[in-house]
């Protein structure tokens, strides 16, 4: 007999199921630690990105010791450069909309042009 299921049981059983994945696909977010003008963004911001990667994705690794820097020179133009804090969490498998819609999200939350998320496929030992 099939049994119907709310969407928040149906999300649980699938995420219990994903957990015996292997985590084989690591996504870094860059994000950037002043505004345009210089000024720092409040920790707040970050606590509640790392609050939705935690309880999306149970654990992420962030650098923040020694921010990473960019730097990049738009056509014909000066050098920029941005101080970033990078998170980084494993995933068994990437979900383009999550990532696409917190993009989104992290571009008018940090009001910037670009933002870059990256993946990449690794091999844990």
């Amino acid at each position: 007999m099939l049994e119907k299921l709310s969407a928040a049981k149906a999300f649980r059983l699938i995420e219990k199921s994903r957990k015996g994945l292997p985590m084989n696909m690591l996504v870094e977010l860059f994000l950037p630690l002043r505004d345009d003008d210089g000024e720092v963004f409040p920790e707040k911001l970050y606590a509640g990105i790392r609050e939705e990667l935690m309880a999306k994705f149970g654990g992420l690794t962030e650098y923040s010791r020694s921010p990473v820097k960019g730097f990049w020179k738009p056509d014909q133009g000066k050098e920029e450069k941005d101080e970033l804090l990078v998170f980084e969490v494993m995933c068994a498998e990437i979900e383009p909309e999550f990532w696409d819609k917190l993009k989104l999200r992290l571009l008018k939350i940090f009001k910037q042009d670009s933002l870059v998320i990256r993946s990449s496929k690794i091999e844990l030992r």
